[in-house]
């Protein structure tokens, strides 16, 4: 697709060569994910009724814990590619982010945050649910434009074929376009979440909706990722479907747990 949004440069500034520098679609579009993201947190404070500045704050370590989170997953998942160019690690504008990554050291720093501010925990939880859905749908698309997280081959007409030389992809084979089908989910997760909020019956049962959600539809993704672009455990079976499932799991005992307590479920101090 188009992993290069712009490159200019070399060119020369009082006697000084600068550049050439290199604008990657990949990183412009995961940032207008986070920025979609926050618009939804804040809009979603206001109609809760939470301090904005509050949840700004607990919104900003939610984004520097995701990417180092979900880069450093990635990194782990790819160590031996990356022990041969350790500094290739901190370039995550040209792709390789893992969502569960940034999703599991999000969760803990962002509960410290909101006890800090004295937010009500799943009140927050529920506000930055259908944001996090949203903001993995932008960023999807960026995987798409990138070449990460590709599809198993495909038959025409229902795939796309990567030629640019700097795409992630493998180039010029039918590809199944696994991203749209993941940026398509988010959305349909996030428009579930907006729909099912009115009909909570306590604080936190959208957040673990989305959780329980989003691990189905990432099952279902990586079942048509290409077998290069995801860390297989199992022939049947990749780490992030794992990791899914056990998410899954444990979103829906809580949900039922909700059922049981009459909509009562108090967070652990």
């Amino acid at each position: 697709m188009f992993p290069i949004l712009l490159r200019v440069g070399p060119f020369g500034v009082f006697g000084h060569q600068l550049g050439p520098f290199t604008l990657h679609t990949y990183g412009v579009l995961v940032a207008l994910g986070f920025v979609a993201a926050l618009v939804v947190v804040l809009r979603g404070a206001r109609r809760a009724g939470l301090k904005t500045d509050a949840v700004l704050d607990v919104a900003f370590v939610a984004v520097l814990a995701a990417i180092v989170g979900s880069r450093l997953l990635y990194v782990l998942f790819n160590l031996r590619e990356y022990l041969a160019e350790p500094l290739r690690a901190f370039k995550i504008w040209e792709g390789g982010l893992v969502f569960h990554g940034g999703l599991l050291l999000a969760i803990p720093l962002c509960l410290i945050a909101v006890r800090r501010a004295g937010l009500p925990a799943w009140e927050v939880a529920d506000v930055f649910a259908p944001a996090i859905a949203v903001g993995q749908a932008v960023g999807r698309i960026g995987c798409f434009a990138a070449g990460c997280c590709y599809g198993a081959p495909w038959d025409p007409p229902l795939c796309v074929t990567y030629t640019h030389p700097e795409a992630l992809a493998p180039l010029n084979v039918p590809l199944f376009p696994s991203q749209l089908f993941a940026a398509a989910a988010g959305l349909l997760v996030f428009a579930a979440l907006l729909a099912y909020r009115p009909r909570r019956r306590a604080p936190g049962q959208v957040f673990w909706l989305y959780l329980l959600l989003a691990a189905i539809a990432r099952v279902a993704e990586d079942a048509f990722r290409g077998a290069q672009a995801k860390l297989a455990l199992l022939p049947w079976l990749s780490a992030t479907q794992a990791i899914s499932l056990a998410l899954a799991a444990a979103a829906l005992a809580l949900i039922v747990s909700f059922g049981r307590r009459g909509g009562r479920l108090t967070l652990p101090r």
